[in-house]
């Protein structure tokens, strides 16, 4: 980053917005965060010849189709947390993959559609119905609830989309979440993505004691689901965001509503890695995540938000933080980890790509894929002070000169 890049006008404002989030975790010795071990990403990098298998998109997903082959190791697991990221990485192809709640099992089905008739036996009533997916090894948690009224005579028409790995499905009713109790099932595969065959009604069948699972225990081994994500081609060539390419078959190659972060950066970009810190530098720019950024308002290279914060002075996603290149870091004591990302924020930057709704923080590459070779948890090594003691990351990251950062001016969203 050149030294002489412009100051975004309202830099002292929104720096001061992340301040009071770092003070907050300071006081709270929540934060500020390294992700390592969980809501990370691990990089399961491949060979060449690595056997590819579809990651199957949940509920008819538009980036199915180049999610159809992707070289994902039978034994990868996804970083720990509800977001289950995963990165796949062939240099041979020069292609990355990154997907969001990966795993080998099934979510619920995602809606259910309601048409109610007459011909039944019903009381008259609203009824709150869901449905829950099962394969041969356990049952998901049920779909969101579907309140239908009924006129006394009446039944009900359920529709769903079948997901791609169930066998079957079992059908609640109630008058309320806590009173679901089972009242049919319905057998049906489904070899396609978007299946609409499952339909069934209800004509007022009885209903026995069985309430719905709490646990989702539907899991489809051999088989990857994924709920989104993203592919690119020729990575060492890339910008780093996602873009609009077609293909010459009239579909996508990229698409910028692709990447499993909220700004839709991919997820490795910025992202604090094993060789960065063996080599015991960090020679690009660090992505970070804050509890809340702007809500509906974004700066490139972010291509979007989730952003949650309607203050002033709200911090968009895409916002580049950087330290002055006046500030001696030299002067400033600091633990090695931190002294090398503070380097990297005043040389590169720090580039909002996510919020957390918890702390101030950095992604660091998930250990998993090495821990699993029967190597220890290589951050033991590197949370450290200056003589060698282990502290945890907000430890470590108190010491980072917070207070000096700066906002520098968004450069503008490309044309295409």
């Amino acid at each position: 980053m050149a030294a002489n890049a412009p100051i975004d006008p309202n830099s002292l404002a929104i720096s001061g917005r992340l301040m009071s989030f770092i003070n907050t975790s300071l006081a709270n010795r929540t934060g500020p965060w390294i992700n390592s071990t969980q809501y990370s990403t691990p990089i399961y990098t491949v060979p060449a010849n690595q056997p590819t298998v579809p990651v199957i998109m949940d509920y008819n997903n538009p980036l199915a189709p180049a999610m159809s082959a992707v070289p994902i190791p039978a034994n990868a697991l996804p970083a720990a947390g509800t977001d289950e990221e995963a990165t796949v990485y062939q240099p041979s192809s020069d292609t990355l993959w990154e997907m969001w709640k990966l795993r080998q099992g099934l979510n619920p089905p995602p809606f259910l559609s309601g048409t109610i008739g007459t011909g039944g036996s019903l009381l008259a009533g609203t009824y709150d119905y869901a449905v829950t997916a099962l394969t041969p090894t356990g049952e998901t948690t049920v779909s969101p609830l579907r309140p239908l009224t009924v006129a006394a005579g009446g039944k009900v028409t359920l529709a769903w989309s079948c997901p791609v790995g169930a066998i079957s499905y079992r059908i609640y009713r109630g008058t309320s979440s806590s009173t679901l109790q089972l009242v049919g099932s319905l057998s049906h595969v489904a070899t396609v993505l978007g299946d609409p065959g499952c339909v069934w009604t209800d004509t007022g069948a009885t209903a026995t004691a069985t309430a719905p699972p709490t646990a989702n225990t539907a899991t489809t081994p051999g088989q990857w689901h994924a709920s989104w994500g993203g592919r690119m081609f020729n990575v060492s060539q890339d910008p780093g965001y996602y873009r609009n390419i077609a293909n010459p078959l009239g579909g996508w190659t990229e698409q910028s509503t692709w990447g499993v972060t909220a700004s839709g950066l991919p997820v490795v970009g910025g992202l604090i890695t094993l060789a960065d810190l063996s080599a015991g530098q960090i020679n690009h720019a660090i992505a970070m995540m804050v509890p809340q950024s702007a809500k509906g308002a974004f700066v490139f290279p972010a291509l979007r938000t989730d952003g949650t914060d309607a203050s002033s002075n709200a911090i968009p996603e895409g916002a580049r933080f950087r330290l002055p290149p006046t500030l001696d870091l030299s002067t400033i004591p600091m633990p090695p980890l931190t002294r090398e990302i503070a380097v990297a924020a005043q040389r590169y930057g720090l580039i909002v790509n996510d919020q957390t709704g918890a702390t101030v923080g950095f992604r660091a590459e998930d250990p998993t894929p090495v821990m699993r070779q029967g190597a220890p948890n290589p951050y033991t090594n590197y949370y450290t002070t200056a003589t060698g003691q282990y502290e945890a990351p907000n430890q470590l990251l108190a010491y980072f000169p917070w207070s000096s950062l700066e906002l520098i001016a968004p450069p503008p969203l490309p044309t295409s």
